[in-house]
């Protein structure tokens, strides 16, 4: 089995050197022939000693610098870059250069890898913090560990970090397929989002439940602490329903793209293909349709609050003419 982990570096002289060794000392022999694992790199355009210490690593690991290296194009895009130019791999497992892998990283999901892997599909599992909020995740952010296996929900829900996914080579041809069509650098704001939800409406989304998340990831979060969790402030609150808003705004613009990639229906279950297409309406139908027809997504926002700022969202769309 090819697993190729992807990352993405931007002058990431302080922590990278080491993730690569956590990536390389995983609790499985790397050297027999069924486990054949890689580390593929594309920097977008460091300007500390980032490509030296790769150089370096280089000679010790099987890390493999992609050939666009160098021109800056912004975290997401240089994600969907250096997937796109990770050749092939039955696996590819995201990955950033500040986190530190467990030794259980790859064993946790290894069985899901092991089973029929033609359908696209992504793979994600729990992790924990660094610093004194010491804590998982999806608990942090009040997610259900399964939250994102519910197509219908997965597509309003943004929180799912690319570090914790792993996709196979299936998902990654499908991402690559719609990521070149036009307009849809527009719709790949994260690219950790953009891949979700191409994995909920095309094909599978697997939850794998790991006993202690810090034998598989520490997430690096800089100035974290307990107090910097707590978000009570007017202002804060202002912001959430802000982001809220650009956040229904671009699912409803996604669904509506996805929905004119006329190719592409045949890849997709009818019911989600209806679906899609009933969010994407919030984009384009009149401000009656809009407040009345988005009342039906209520249901799929993950807690009262994001119910709230939904029916919040749905008024002040109602409001505009697009």
């Amino acid at each position: 089995m090819r697993i190729s982990v992807v990352m993405s570096t931007y002058n990431g002289e302080k922590y990278l050197e080491k993730q690569v060794e956590s990536i390389f000392s995983q609790d499985w022999p790397i050297n027999e022939l069924e486990h054949e694992l890689s580390l593929f790199i594309r920097d977008d355009g460091s300007t500390d000693s980032t490509l030296s210490i790769i150089e370096r690593l280089s000679s010790k690991y099987p890390i493999a610098l992609a050939k666009s290296s160098g021109m800056n194009l912004g975290y997401a895009k240089s994600f969907l870059k250096v997937i796109e130019e990770a050749g092939d791999a039955d696996w590819y497992v995201l990955c950033d250069q500040d986190d530190i892998w467990g030794p259980q990283k790859i064993s946790s999901i290894f069985p899901e890898m092991r089973l029929d892997s033609t359908t696209p599909t992504l793979i994600y599992t729990d992790m924990v913090h660094f610093g004194k909020s010491n804590v998982r995740q999806l608990e942090r952010n009040g997610a259900d560990p399964q939250l994102f296996t519910d197509y219908r929900k997965a597509l309003f829900e943004p929180r799912l970090n690319g570090n914790m996914t792993t996709i196979n080579h299936e998902l990654r041809k499908l991402v690559l397929e719609i990521w070149l069509k036009d307009g849809a650098s527009e719709q790949c704001k994260a690219h950790d989002t953009f891949i979700l939800r191409v994995a909920s409406l095309f094909g599978n989304v697997k939850y794998v439940n790991v006993k202690d998340p810090s034998k598989v990831m520490l997430y690096r979060v800089e100035g974290q602490n307990l107090s910097a969790d707590k978000k009570n402030t007017l202002f804060d609150k202002f912001t959430f329903f802000l982001n809220r808003s650009r956040v229904f705004n671009e699912r409803a613009s996604f669904c509506s793209f996805i929905a004119n990639i006329n190719d592409l229906e045949r890849s997709m279950p009818q019911e989600r293909l209806i679906f899609v297409k009933s969010v994407g309406k919030l984009s384009t139908s009149s401000r009656l349709y809009k407040f009345v027809h988005g009342f039906t997504f209520v249901r799929y926002q993950k807690n009262r609050i994001f119910k709230f700022a939904f029916i919040f969202w749905l008024a002040s769309r109602s409001m505009k003419n697009v």
